[in-house]
């Protein structure tokens, strides 16, 4: 986690890569260090900022959808369909396309498997675009179901990225068993891993994040009930999404790259990030809010809290020795 980074003036300096913006090892004057976190709140609304519009553009879409398919009172047959949503029909297939793929197959169906009116020859070649009709239909992608991730774990250090990857929303008889409403609020439990109790947490969320966790489930019901048809492993994670457009359903285990995926994702959007493009990731996300609990209220206690760490281990593992030692 350490790297050697030179300036424009050939400088060189040590730097952490733990949090999403680059700590300098050897910071120990006060005013230093406190323009070091003022950084660091700064980069943070960005990258979080930049995930809440990400997911908002896809659920805008899926609500997009829903009114297209509205406009439609009944479907044409089959071969009026298929001429209806060729590539020559241009804007006026996708109202008929959203609504046959809810009418006829619950809102999603694995296109590179299975023939349809819309896609007969299942490739998207002279049909309309998959992928602007998969995020009508609202079913996510790899990209979604990594922003998904990354947001949660912006607002709760507990939320991991390894512990969201694998949690479940239903039991083997589909019941639901998770992100259900409490007193406390819509409640999300997650199993983190060398955690310094028994593993795991049961985070209450409201608001704004429990509307988009409740919005998440929404979506992603009919790839799930297809998952489950089709006996596709996965169908009770939380975390689902469509490794293609309308391609075939997936879902993230602990082995998962998502690092290196989840860095690809960033580079894409450069011109809104900057530089924080090449340094952030979900486990540096959580990093971050971790410290920032501990920077608003200088309470070890809170941010192992927030980590599900040990006191010492909490702020250690995360700052070089010299910041260590000037906040403790």
């Amino acid at each position: 986690h350490r790297k050697i980074k030179t300036d424009t003036a050939g400088n060189t300096s040590v730097i952490t890569q733990k949090l999403i913006t680059a700590v300098p090892l050897h910071i120990t004057d006060e005013e230093a260090t406190k323009l070091v976190f003022e950084q660091l709140k700064t980069d943070f609304t960005s990258v979080q900022t930049w995930l809440r519009n990400h997911l908002n553009s896809f659920f805008n879409d899926y609500e997009t959808g829903l009114a297209l398919a509205a406009e439609v009172q009944d479907l044409p047959a089959t071969e009026e369909l298929e001429l209806a949503t060729s590539s020559n029909a241009g804007n006026c297939g996708f109202p008929l396309a959203i609504k046959y793929f809810k009418e006829m197959h619950g809102g999603y169906t694995d296109t590179s498997r299975f023939p349809t009116p819309v896609y007969p020859d299942l490739a998207a070649r002279s049909r309309i675009s998959k992928e602007r009709l998969s995020r009508y239909l609202g079913i996510p992608s790899r990209q979604e179901a990594m922003a998904f991730m990354a947001y949660l774990a912006s607002h709760d250090g507990r939320f991991s990225e390894s512990a969201l990857a694998t949690a479940k929303l239903l039991d083997s008889k589909g019941t639901r068993i998770n992100a259900v409403e409490t007193d406390a609020g819509l409640t999300l439990n997650v199993l983190k891993e060398r955690d310094a109790g028994d593993g795991w947490h049961y985070v209450p969320l409201i608001g704004e994040v429990a509307a988009l966790v409740r919005r998440w489930i929404e979506v992603t019901a009919p790839i799930r009930k297809h998952m489950r048809l089709h006996g596709v492993s996965g169908w009770q994670n939380l975390v689902i999404y469509a490794g293609k457009p309308l391609g075939a359903p997936a879902s993230f285990v602990r082995s998962s790259n998502i690092h290196s995926t989840f860095r690809h994702f960033a580079q894409k959007y450069e011109s809104r990030l900057g530089h924080l493009a090449e340094q952030v990731t979900i486990p540096r996300i959580r990093s971050t809010r971790g410290v920032l609990v501990f920077l608003e209220s200088m309470d070890l206690t809170k941010m192992a809290r927030e980590l599900g760490n040990t006191n010492e281990t909490s702020l250690r593992h995360y700052l070089p020795d010299s910041l260590w030692e000037y906040f403790t």
